[in-house]
């Protein structure tokens, strides 16, 4: 159960740690900004009467789980830090467990949706 659930809590933790980091008037919001700056594209939404177009910004899909959206950052970092938790020897690599993997990443949405919402 404890190779669950501690890597559920790490990864909702460092996901969560990204985006507050990356926040406004943060340390490390350079790189939220050239993120933006490549990874955000301008759409026209509509038209006005006088003939002006309304412009909106969209996010490229690659961009949620990177550093944008808290319930899709598990996908990519908890893979990755599954990836690395099982190369350092720190979870098993056995296909007896192979549930754990699926049920860690799970678990680590949960954890960084309820983390994102209390911080919020």
């Amino acid at each position: 159960m404890l190779e669950i659930i501690i890597p559920a809590l790490i990864i909702g933790l460092v996901c969560n740690g990204l985006i507050i980091i990356t926040g406004e008037n943060m340390i490390f919001e350079f790189v939220k900004d050239w993120l933006d700056k490549y990874f955000m594209y301008t759409v026209p939404e509509s038209t006005l009467k006088n003939g002006e177009i309304i412009y909106t910004k969209k996010a490229r899909k690659i961009y949620y789980p990177i550093l944008y959206c808290p319930r899709c950052m598990p996908s990519l970092w908890g893979t990755l830090t599954i990836i690395t938790f099982v190369v350092a020897g720190l979870m098993p690599l056995s296909w007896h467990l192979a549930y754990i993997y699926p049920l860690t990443l799970l678990c680590a949405v949960t954890m960084s949706t309820i983390l994102s919402e209390m911080y919020e």
